[in-house]
């Protein structure tokens, strides 16, 4: 169903991008119609799709877009509403949103209730620095796509917002369903065999101007050393070549 801004509530600069009472309505336009296949095209790549973003009345030209998620992008097929990110100052380094410059916009797969991340950011702010969310609307090239969950970026913002400071050092989960969190022993000399997790700037497709779409580094297992196999018999079976993971308790 097609919807316009005049269908939906503007809000003024006074209501905080992240107010859990507030049903803000992002107006995504694409330059082509089959934008969905381009941003598939360009998914796991450094290129971010420019689109032009209407809030509150206010335009936002040359957003950078890309889809995110791991299982919420795999299990999701084409047609149907996938997890987009936003960067504000993909071109302009000073445009935000009212101060923020990073959208992350869930499409709650698995989740049909909608609540579990805004629930959990309230619950998890009363005890530690949290990311916040709440809900917004999106439509794109005019069509209704439905509500999403508005999360937060975890990033210099974030950090110096909650602890006054942009100072120190952030660490970041790969993103994959095997998530890698669990502190991996990577032997006495991890160094070179350590995945890097720096990925370089994206950068934003311009038509009439090619643009070269270069893999992000992928989060693979880095090897761990092997047993050498028992002596007691030539006919038993070698143990598993792989090394226990250690994890906190």
């Amino acid at each position: 169903m097609p919807l316009t801004a005049a269908d939906v509530k503007i809000y003024d600069a006074q209501t905080p991008l992240y107010d859990p009472t507030a049903l803000r309505t992002l107006f995504l336009t694409f330059e082509s119609s089959d934008w969905e296949k381009e941003l598939e095209d360009f998914h796991h790549t450094d290129v971010e799709v420019p689109v032009t973003l209407t809030v509150d009345g206010k335009t936002y030209r040359d957003v950078g877009v890309h889809f995110r998620g791991a299982s919420s992008y795999m299990m999701v097929r084409a047609g149907s509403k996938r997890s987009l990110n936003l960067s504000l100052d993909d071109v302009h380094s000073a445009q935000n949103l009212l101060g923020h410059r990073t959208l992350n916009l869930l499409n709650s797969h698995g989740d049909a209730s909608f609540l579990r991340p805004v629930l959990f950011s309230a619950i998890a702010q009363n005890y530690l620095p949290s990311p916040r969310v709440n809900f917004v609307r999106v439509v794109i090239n005019g069509e209704n796509w439905s509500i999403s969950a508005n999360a937060e970026q975890i990033n210099k913002d974030f950090v110096h917002d909650r602890l006054k400071s942009a100072k120190g050092a952030r660490w970041k989960v790969p993103g994959s369903p095997a998530g890698r969190g669990n502190l991996d022993y990577l032997g006495d000399d991890p160094l070179p065999t350590a995945p890097s997790t720096k990925s370089s700037p994206r950068t934003t497709r311009n038509p009439g101007r090619s643009s070269s779409a270069s893999p992000r580094p992928s989060a693979t297992r880095p090897p761990t050393n092997s047993q050498p196999p028992s002596p007691r018999s030539s006919t038993s079976t070698p143990p598993s070549a792989s090394s226990p993971s250690m994890s906190p308790s």
